[in-house]
C-alpha cells in the first residue's frame, strides 16, 4: 500500500484569521471527536513557524485477519483480537504555512482522506465564524435592545465567504517535474505519432491512433546525467499536448517512489510504502510526533518547495497567545537568581 504526500490549500471566510483558526484547533487537542463517523484525535503545535499536527483515526473493529502459509504450502487463517484498551489505528500528519495557508499531509487507504481533513479543519473554522457572527449581531442589536431590519444580510455582508480545502498540483512543466527526482528509472511516452521513424513499425503509422514508447534506465541513473536525454525524447511531441503524455518513474530526493506525469500531476508530492511510513512515526507516544522523521520530512519538503509553499513567517506575526502557550511557559524551568557574593 502506498502512502501519498498530498499538497493542499485552505481558504477562510472573511474575518476568520489564521490565529483564530489555530486557537480553535488547540481547543480540541487530545479530545475524541467524530469525523465522518470515525473517532478522531488531534495533536497540534507550531514547529519551525509552521502549523503542524497529527490526526489519529480509530477503527471500531476489535478483530483482524492474518494469513500465513504452513509447511505443507496451505494458506492458514489466523484471527487476531485486540485487547480492551487497544484500537486499530490510522494516522496522518500535516504541516501548514500560516501565511498562504498551503500545506502537506500524508494520506493512504483507510487513513484521513482529503475530505476527512477538510471536515476536521472546517469544524474549527466554522465555530470561529459562528462566534464572530453572533458577536457582531449582538453589537448591532445592542445585545437585544434594538430591532434591526435584514440583520442576517448585514452579518453576511461583513463576514462573506466560507471554508474550503483544495488539493494542489505539482509543477506541470518538464523541467520542474524533473527537479523533483534524484534518480530516474523509466520514462513512458504516449503520443499520436510515436511510431514515426521506428524502423519496421513505420508501416503501422497510418493506422495507429496512439502508440507508447518506454525507455528503461540503468538503476542508479542520477537525474543530473540524463535530464537532457529525457528532454530530447519529449521535445518532438511537446506541442501535441492533448495527444501526448510523458510519465517519469524514479526516486525523489527523500528516497520515495515517484511516478509524475508532465502536465497532469494533481496532488502528488511524493509517496512511499506503508511499512516505511510506519517506521517514520513516533515510537511510543503519539504526542511526541514533533520529533519523528515523518514530521521532519514534511517540513523539509515544504522548505525545499518554497516557490509553492512560501517562506516561513515569524510566529509573532500571526499567532495569538493561548492557554496552551501559558501552560507550556509555566512548565519551563525558571532561572534561579544568582546570590550576591559577600
Amino acid at each position: 500500500m502506498k502512502v501519498k504526500t498530498l499538497g493542499f490549500e485552505l481558504l477562510f471566510a472573511t474575518g476568520v484569521t489564521v490565529g483564530d483558526f489555530y486557537q480553535r484547533l488547540e481547543r480540541i487537542e487530545d479530545k475524541e471527536i467524530e469525523i465522518k463517523s470515525r473517532r478522531t484525535v488531534l495533536y497540534t503545535d507550531v514547529i519551525h513557524g509552521l502549523i503542524c499536527g497529527l490526526v489519529i483515526s480509530y477503527k471500531d473493529n476489535k478483530k483482524s485477519l492474518v494469513t500465513l502459509r504452513d509447511d505443507s504450502g496451505d494458506l492458514m487463517v489466523s484471527k487476531k483480537t485486540l485487547s480492551k484498551n487497544e484500537y486499530g489505528t490510522e494516522v496522518s500528519l500535516f504541516a501548514i504555512n500560516p501565511i498562504n495557508l498551503r500545506g502537506l499531509f500524508y494520506s493512504y487507504q483507510g487513513s484521513v482522506s482529503p475530505v476527512g481533513l477538510s471536515s476536521l479543519f472546517k469544524k474549527s473554522h466554522d465555530e470561529e465564524l459562528r462566534f464572530k457572527k453572533n458577536q457582531y449581531q449582538k453589537e448591532l442589536t445592542e445585545f437585544g435592545k434594538k430591532s434591526i431590519k435584514e440583520i442576517g444580510k448585514r452579518v453576511l455582508e461583513k463576514y462573506p465567504g466560507a471554508f474550503s480545502l483544495s488539493l494542489l498540483a505539482t509543477p506541470a512543466d518538464l523541467s520542474q517535474v524533473l527537479s523533483n527526482y534524484k534518480e530516474v528509472r523509466k520514462i513512458r511516452l504516449m503520443a499520436s505519432n510515436a511510431l514515426s521513424d521506428a524502423g519496421r513499425y513505420t508501416p503501422l503509422d497510418e493506422n495507429s491512433k496512439r502508440a507508447t514508447i518506454e525507455v528503461d534506465f540503468e538503476r542508479g541513473s542520477l537525474i543530473k546525467g540524463i535530464s537532457s536525454v529525457v528532454k530530447n525524447v519529449f521535445k518532438p511531441y511537446a506541442k501535441q499536448q492533448e495527444e501526448t503524455s510523458l510519465r517519469i518513474y524514479g526516486l525523489g530526493h527523500y528516497g520515495e517512489d515517484l511516478a509524475m506525469q508532465v502536465g497532469d500531476n494533481t496532488s502528488n508530492f511524493g509517496r512511499m510504502e506503508y511499512d516505511e511510513y510506519v517506521e517514520l512515526l513516533p515510537g511510543k507516544k503519539w504526542k511526541e510526533y514533533k520529533n519523528c522523521d515523518a514530521m521532519k520530512n514534511l517540513i523539509s519538503k515544504m522548505r525545499d518547495n518554497s516557490v509553492v509553499f512560501g517562506e516561513v513567517p515569524s510566529v509573532d506575526s500571526w499567532k495569538i497567545i493561548s492557554a496552551k502557550d501559558i501552560k507550556n511557559k509555566a512548565s519551563l524551568p525558571q532561572d534561579v537568581p544568582e546570590t550576591e557574593s559577600s
